[in-house]
């Protein structure tokens, strides 16, 4: 049993709860794969079933290549005919606001219902734990909390019991409540139908006093603006209602298509209300009168203005605040939503004349061999059966294996269920709330005091480890803990262990379409082909053996192709082809390559087509839409699919192998079946003394699995590749069809890596002579191996970022330009020491690479660019100064590798005019260049005394970079990061200094004293940031064990 819960919410099962009582029960399908069983709870429950229980029936098929699928069907135990949803709006009201409590009566079968029901709404006292049970207070009976005494609120509302109402769309019946007081409540709406059986539907409110005192409040009530129905036609009035929180509150209101939104002229005027609400609290219903202003895409925005407001108004029961919260703060909540406007005398959405498309979708062969090439024929026609020119075509192949796991039904598009153009989301969606962006002096002063405090305490904590900037009501609590509890949240690692990151998070289709090898969907491949319907493309027609009619045992054999059948290439989504258009006669083609699966592949064709009205209003549009699908069976006469586990462990012993299958034949044939482990992985054997080899007889229409006993040896783990292949009796050296599939062989555990780090001191002789050790965690015998790596220097990081950075994808196509700029670093960071590894060699090959590629990314103007199509965009302010400055630095450092001179100028260009136009930009809005980032880079790339544009260099001058990032300036910017202090330092030292006659550094002659003195300091606080922050571990007050944060600088 459990409470209800969700935003629809009638009584729903609580997650995660163990079943009080289960079973198991195995039953057989027909002769056409279905079953109709009946469960009688009676005699299976051990403990009767009762009101607010759930039963839950699983279906599980193992399917003959070991597939696991499973479909599921949950119901509720309920006497009553009827079920009950409720819904709070808003859905978390504070103490002392109003909110209503949405009811609908729902039928639970077809045919129930037809009449107006009571129903009976209460709010009771809750301790968070009571189940909702049948209880009597003051002599009426009725469903509350177990243990309840009282009824602190209730009211009575009446509802039809035929539809089902969308909380979110339509009109319900509502009671209106209030929290009065801090505490957790239960509301519990109940019914009764005509039998005199109980329904009822529950939901908790508020919260403890405890947990005010823990997460004191920092937002205030919201508003939830409703229209009383899903749909309107033009002509009628909409309603909008809501509770309005606020004292002497303005409203505004306005609504019309985007076009009226937007201020273009091609469309009517946008219809707009101002009013002055109430001086208190209380309900607000406005009309909206649906006119010419609103087209198809007609969309509301509602904006509440509220002037300051009193404490008493805001928060009516006394919480616990935030310090960052200001409840008196004026507030503006701004909410769009649109209105969906039918057709006259329809129930669809205006589309113009939105009408289906007939699809058919035809094959050049119904049943083909893997690799063969299939044409797709497909044709469009109206509703009247006319051809469609023009149409837009979507072809899409899937392996019906994947559709069984994860279904996936082909949806029909119709007038009724299409809804307007993809625009109207855009325009008409969301809100946004003052609330949650304004903070008080008070609280800045308040949170600020807060953090310079625990800095004190801890110089490194990070600022982002007591509230993120800017500093806003919602962003995070950590600032109203005590200075104890803030510091009990944070942890150190004391070593970072090295994790395998997917940093691009490129999926390469073919990899993960394999499907373990071999492809899946043997469940669904056709068993019932006739003899004569297939002709095999390899090797000619299959044949009875003429010379001894059969085998020794009086079965039927087959003759075989003499070429290699084994089968490799997998896909199980072998054809996407986003675009294709239909000719004069509505018809279009395409080919279909397969691949090495085995099973169906379901042939799905989307069509659309458009004829344009106003691009704006969407008025005079006519969209069309149709759908079809048909299946492709891809089998070859004697067929194999695996019937393998997913992955083996170290020690298993496991039976398995593959399901033969024969096609077209009359009688059972006689088949040897053979499975070869590749050798060069010792991780996975035959048990000893079993074959390779088994020779079965097979039917017709029969499949039949043939399994070998396997071991998982403990000498090594890898991927084992096997080999399977079936040849007939009566020709076994001829294949006739064979597949490889990789079997995962693992550990019992993943791998765990320690890690250990120590210096050393240098000899006169050079030699180092150190011991080091590591205490290796408990394992298992045959648990896998240990990998042991050392390094000295700065070298080991160096490898183990490069190894995440190259080599690139083979799939580029949404790779970012920083991701591309990344994997040429390693390249600049080997050549100090004069390696030559195949990390290195990768590193070389795919610099090159990724030369070619930023190639694609460059703008002649903008440099470069995060997304390759950015640079065929008109997009004005699209500058990535940063981005463009990094690469133009490793270009310059990189030895080895070839820019293009073009290629480098642009970037230059590029870092200028990014420079130029974000300076200007922040003049524009009233400010000052700040990007300190971009700006030390350039400075790296460009050198420290590069030409500036003139207009802008005083906003972007050394100077200017100096004074904001040092320090012990009274200018500085005290949220500069460390890599913008390295970058800057970096450049300076870079390209400020020389050597000298005797190889000394020195600097420039034009370096002044004061800029001197800035870098000097600039250096020393950035190598005592990283010595300190580089620290493993660090001091801590006292010496009790968990001690929470660090002692002071002076200690460590």
């Amino acid at each position: 049993p459990g409470r209800g819960g969700g935003g629809g919410g009638g009584y729903q099962p609580p997650a995660n709860v163990e079943s009080t009582e289960s079973g198991t029960l195995t039953v057989t399908t027909g002769a056409d794969g279905t079953l109709a069983y009946s469960l009688d709870l009676a005699t299976l429950l051990e403990t009767p079933a009762k009101e607010g229980d759930f039963v839950k029936v699983e279906a599980v098929w193992i399917s003959p290549t070991r597939e696991r699928l499973t479909a599921d069907v949950q119901r509720p135990v309920a006497a009553s005919d009827f079920e009950v949803a409720v819904k709070s709006v808003p859905e978390d009201p504070l103490p002392g606001h109003d909110f209503d409590v949405m009811v609908d009566v729902r039928p639970r079968a077809a045919g129930v219902g037809g009449d107006d029901v009571d129903v009976t709404v209460r709010v009771f006292a809750w301790d968070g734990e009571a189940e909702i049970t049948s209880v009597v207070i003051d002599g009426v009976g009725m469903m509350a909390p177990e243990g309840a005494t009282a009824v602190v609120e209730a009211c009575t509302v009446t509802d039809s019991d035929e539809d089902v109402v969308d909380f979110d769309t339509d009109a319900a019946a509502m009671c209106r409540f209030a929290l009065e007081s801090v505490g957790q409540f239960m509301v519990v709406a109940e019914t009764t139908d005509g039998d005199g059986n109980v329904a009822f539907a529950a939901r908790a409110f508020g919260r403890s006093a405890e947990y005010w005192a823990s997460h004191p409040l920092n937002t205030l009530q919201g508003v939830s603006f409703l229209l009383d129905s899903a749909t309107y036609a033009a002509g009628d009035t909409a309603k909008l209602s809501f509770i309005n929180p606020f004292e002497n509150a303005l409203l505004l209101t306005w609504w019309g298509s985007p076009n009226s939104a937007w201020g273009d002229t091609d469309g009517p005027e946008r219809a707009t209300v101002v009013q002055q609400l109430a001086a208190t609290p209380g309900d607000v219903e406005v009309d909206i009168p649906i006119g010419a202003e609103c087209g198809v895409r007609c969309g509301l925005v509602v904006m509440l203005v509220a002037p300051p407001q009193s404490s008493v108004a805001a928060v009516p029961v006394e919480l616990p605040i935030s310090i960052l919260l200001d409840e008196t703060v004026p507030r503006s909540i701004v909410r769009a939503m649109p209105i969906r406007v039918r057709a006259q005398g329809s129930n669809s959405l205006l589309l113009g004349d939105a009408s289906p498309l007939d699809v058919e979708v035809a094959l050049s062969e119904e049943i083909a061999e893997p690799g063969q090439e299939v044409t797709i024929d497909v044709t469009v026609t109206d509703a009247d059966g006319v051809a469609v020119a023009d149409a837009e075509v979507t072809l899409i192949a899937v392996d019906r294996s994947i559709l069984d796991v994860l279904p996936l039904a082909l949806s029909s598009i119709s007038p009724q269920n299409t809804m307007a153009p993809p625009r109207l989301a855009a325009n008409f969606a969301g809100s946004k709330d003052t609330r949650d962006s304004i903070a008080s002096s008070a609280g800045y002063e308040a949170s600020t005091a807060a953090i310079e405090r625990r800095l004190g305490r801890d110089p490194w904590v990070s600022t982002y480890d007591s509230c993120g900037w800017p500093l806003l009501p919602t962003s995070c609590n950590r600032l109203d803990l005590s200075d104890s509890d803030f510091f009990k949240t944070i942890n150190t690692a004391l070593t970072r262990f090295p994790v395998l990151v997917d940093i691009t998070n490129d999926e390469d289709d073919d990899a993960e379409s394999a499907e373990e090898g071999a492809g899946g969907g043997g469940a669904d491949m056709e068993a019932d082909g006739a003899a004569g319907d297939f002709a095999p493309t390899a090797g000619g027609d299959f044949a009875r053996d003429a010379d001894n009619g059969g085998n020794d045992s009086g079965g039927s054999d087959v003759a075989a192709p003499a070429v290699d059948l084994t089968r490799t290439e997998f896909s199980m989504r072998p054809m996407f082809v986003a675009t294709l258009r239909t000719d004069s006669n509505g018809r279009v083609s395409s080919d279909l390559e397969l691949p090495d699966n085995v099973g169906t592949f379901v042939i799905r064709a989307f069509a659309a087509s458009v004829e344009s009205g106003n691009h704006l209003t969407g008025l005079g549009t006519t969209s069309h839409f149709g759908t079809a699908e048909t299946d492709l069976v891809v089998r070859r006469q004697i067929t194999l699919q695996p019937s393998l586990p997913r992955v083996a462990r170290i020690g298993d012993r496991f039976l398995a192998g593959v399901v033969v299958s024969v096609f077209g034949v009359d009688g059972a044939t006689n088949v040897i079946v053979n499975v070869n482990i590749d050798s060069a992985v010792a991780s996975l054997v035959l048990k000893a003394g079993e074959p390779s080899t088994q020779t079965v007889s097979v039917s017709p229409n029969e499949p039949r699995e043939v399994r070998f006993n396997f071991v998982a040896a403990t000498t090594a783990i890898g991927d084992a590749g096997l080999t399977f292949s079936v040849s007939v009796v009566a020709a076994p050296e001829a294949t006739v069809d064979a597949f490889v599939h990789m079997l995962p062989v693992r550990g019992v555990l993943n791998p765990v890596t320690v890690a250990t780090s120590t210096s050393v001191t240098a000899t006169s002789n050079g030699v180092i002579d150190h011991a080091e050790g590591i205490s290796l965690p408990n394992a298992l015998r045959g648990l896998g191996f240990v990998e042991v790596s050392a390094g000295v220097g700065h070298l080991p990081a160096i490898a183990s970022v490069a190894t995440s950075l190259v080599p690139l994808p083979e799939r580029t196509r949404y790779l970012s330009a920083s991701r591309v700029v990344a994997s040429i670093a390693p390249t600049t960071s080997f050549v100090p020491y004069g390696l030559e590894t195949e990390l290195t060699e990768l590193a070389a090959d795919t610099a090159d690479k990724a030369v070619e590629l930023l190639q694609r990314y460059t703008h002649p103007t903008r440099g470069l660019l995060w997304r390759s199509d950015y640079v065929s965009s008109d997009c004005e302010g699209c500058y990535d100064v940063a981005l463009t400055a990094f690469a133009t630095f490793m270009a310059d450092r990189s030895i080895d590798v070839g820019f293009p001179a073009r290629m480098t100028g642009a970037w230059r260009t590029g870092i200028q005019n990014g420079l130029r136009y974000w300076a200007l930009s922040a003049r524009n809005y009233g400010g000052r260049f700040s990007d300190w980032r971009s700006l030390a880079r350039a400075y790296l790339a460009l050198g420290a005394r590069f030409s500036m544009p003139s207009d802008v260099r005083a906003d972007i001058s050394m100077g200017r970079l100096l004074a904001k990032i040092n320090p012990a300036s009274e200018d500085r910017d005290r949220w500069v990061s460390v890599g913008t202090k390295a970058s800057a330092v970096l450049a300076f030292t870079l390209h400020l200094t020389e050597l000298d006659a005797g190889g000394r550094l020195q600097w420039t002659s034009d370096v002044t004293d004061a800029e001197r003195g800035i870098i000097n300091e600039l250096l020393f606080d950035l190598l005592n940031g990283v010595r300190v922050q580089g620290r493993t571990a660090y001091l801590t007050y006292g010496v009790a064990e968990g001690t929470g944060y660090p002692a002071g600088l002076s200690e460590q």
